[in-house]
């Protein structure tokens, strides 16, 4: 199912905002090259929230990239 949040500019490269949908938490990244990714909002390394914090892309062990806090 398709939800609008916000127009894309809204959302400045290499940053995220939180959203709630359904109950459920989840950061809406725009990377530093534009793209826009919709992720759960919490890292996978501990109990810290991924729109709090600056998007990054990194190789994940499955050869691909995905949003990350730092």
């Amino acid at each position: 199912m398709a939800h609008k949040i916000c127009p894309v500019e809204d959302i400045k490269p290499g940053r995220a905002i939180r959203v709630l949908i359904d109950g459920h938490a989840i950061a809406i990244a725009r990377t530093k090259s534009g793209d826009v990714k919709a992720i759960d909002d919490k890292c996978s390394h501990g109990e810290i929230s991924l729109s709090e914090g600056f998007v990054i892309t990194k190789p994940s062990n499955a050869g691909h990239t995905e949003p990350s806090s730092r």
